[in-house]
């Protein structure tokens, strides 16, 4: 189905299972070496593309299945996300439907035949996109993962974000649309509940600090894919599920900053944004943190106007980042200069990766 829709990249994932910090959700804690997978879609090249996953403080309240120590790395593999779903929506909506609103890679006859992001499940999509979902659950809990990643960007058309865009292309009215996005939502917390209880669902965005992104007869929308969160988390808080969700902050908190106070300010912003949403779902739902990375002004063509002109004078970011959040992704993107798995590359950024996550394993956060 649209929502994850095939795409040529293929990404790398490092997790390091640490943890500690605000918003715990009850025992959320990297129970393992790494994250799951789910992964749709064509790829390419690993060293073209990469997101790094970090849970940088010590946990305080030691849970008991938690493990002494620092894990081991291990690699899991993601979709690019491109640039940030939420933060550029609109800039990217135009220039979808420049293109005629449709990704390349959706060019082929199984997404042709699909309307609508198939709410219905007429083309079998829905079905096969829960099948593949179970998998990934059912595969971390027997490789002893704590869960897995999920990206729900709608490569095919982001022109769907828009409740309005569905509404027409379905026939549904937009409330009809967003009722179908969020039984998928439930259906999607029963389905990880039977196959892993315990698992924890790392969505790289929820939408959810974006209550008022389109208007239709004086009713305000979140963009169409928060609804399948919204529907995930009504779904575990109802039926009192183990499951716990992480929201990744590329819709909110971006990847460029182009301060250091900035960064502050955003994360601020943030707590604020998401307070209620986080009383709503006490011990289910925690937020999660991201940047990008890039080696030297020469290599940045991703947040160009921000003032860290280096890897290490990112260095304050980093600390920032992992004294704020338990667990953070960071996108290691090739316009930044920065290969996370190739070796002349590497060690230059994960030398300074290493020294902030140690002071802020250390440290007492400051937040």
């Amino acid at each position: 189905m649209k929502l994850l829709s095939g795409r040529s990249d293929r990404d790398c994932l490092r997790f390091s299972r640490g943890s500690g910090a605000r918003h715990s959700p009850g025992g959320a804690d990297g129970r393992s070496d790494g994250l799951g997978q789910l992964k749709l879609g064509r790829t390419e090249p690993a060293q073209n593309r990469a997101e790094t996953l970090l849970a940088p403080r010590k946990h305080r309240h030691r849970v008991h299945d938690d493990r002494s120590g620092t894990s081991p790395v291990r690699s899991v593999r993601l979709r690019w996300l491109g640039d940030s779903a939420l933060a550029c929506l609109r800039h990217v909506e135009a220039a979808v439907r420049r293109r005629h609103g449709r990704n390349p890679h959706s060019d082929t006859p199984y997404f042709r035949k699909i309307a609508g992001a198939d709410l219905d499940d007429a083309e079998g999509a829905q079905s096969d996109f829960l099948a593949l979902w179970r998998n990934a659950i059912a595969s971390a809990r027997d490789s002893k993962m704590p869960g897995i990643v999920f990206d729900q960007e709608f490569y095919n058309n982001y022109a769907e974000y828009d409740i309005g865009e569905l509404s027409r292309e379905s026939g549904k009215k937009p409330a009809e649309v967003v009722s179908k996005f969020e039984a998928l939502g439930a259906r999607m917390a029963d389905i990880a509940s039977q196959e892993y209880p315990d698992s924890v669902l790392w969505f790289l965005w929820t939408g959810l600090t974006h209550a008022g992104y389109k208007t239709y007869d004086g009713v305000s929308y979140y963009p169409s894919p928060t609804y399948i969160a919204i529907g995930l988390l009504d779904e575990i808080a109802q039926k009192r599920l183990r499951l716990r969700v992480l929201t990744g902050g590329e819709g909110s908190l971006g990847y460029c900053h182009d301060t250091l106070d900035d960064f502050r300010s955003a994360i601020g912003k943030r707590d604020s944004d998401m307070k209620s949403t986080l009383e709503k779902y006490s011990g289910i739902l925690e937020t999660a943190g991201t940047m990008t990375l890039w080696s030297d002004r020469r290599a940045n063509q991703v947040c160009k106007t921000a003032s860290a002109p280096t890897i290490e004078d990112l260095e304050p970011y980093l600390d920032l980042l992992f004294e704020s959040y338990r667990y953070n992704w960071i996108w290691a993107s090739g316009d930044g200069g920065y290969l996370a798995f190739a070796p002349g590359v590497a060690p230059r950024f994960d030398a300074v990766i290493r020294r902030s996550k140690a002071r802020s394993w250390t440290t007492p956060s400051t937040r």
